[in-house]
């Protein structure tokens, strides 16, 4: 969130996160969340807009498999976000992959923002139930890579947001899935 209370202190932009809804559960008398919109969405000063989650995989890949008591949020977050796409606001995953060895082999740290648009290939896949899984080559082959920098007048090392919401944006554009 410290970056986008940076764009605001500088006029920049606007954002925030969605609100968690609930659920009354009658056994237990009390409310449970419900997760199931997206983490954000950011309004920026040359009028961009857009609805992103953000995600951290330590392992091999990102679960979107259909609907189960693991993946039930991440499956709303899609829906919400296909439908949010198909009227032009950029939406994507911000997913940041953590560094790991396997077998040996090191494996770096690296962030992608994984667009999510109905027109996408890996999306109509994850429709009919081919593809359950973001692992990190279909990451870095669909999505753009995201740097990571320390804005003017600031201390913390943060993911660059505007910077992701513009190449989703165009990416999405240039593909004419809008």
């Amino acid at each position: 969130m410290n970056r986008i209370e940076w764009y605001w202190k500088r006029l920049m932009g606007h954002g925030g996160r969605y609100g968690v809804q609930v659920r009354f559960d009658t056994r237990e008398k009390t409310y449970r969340p419900i997760r199931s919109k997206p983490d954000f969405e950011v309004d920026w000063s040359e009028g961009t807009r857009a609805i992103f989650d953000a995600k951290v995989c330590s392992g091999a890949s990102l679960d979107i498999s259909r609907p189960t008591e693991k993946t039930a949020t991440i499956v709303k977050q899609i829906d919400f976000m296909l439908r949010r796409s198909a009227v032009g606001v950029p939406c994507f995953f911000l997913v940041h992959f953590n560094a790991r060895v396997v077998r040996g082999k090191q494996e770096e740290a690296f962030t992608y923002a994984i667009p999510v648009h109905e027109g996408m290939a890996v999306w109509r896949e994850w429709r009919s139930g081919e593809r359950t899984k973001i692992n990190r080559p279909t990451a870095s082959s669909v999505g753009v890579q995201v740097a990571w920098d320390v804005p003017h007048g600031s201390r913390t090392l943060s993911p660059n947001l505007l910077a992701a919401a513009r190449a989703v944006k165009q990416v999405i554009t240039e593909a004419e899935y809008v």
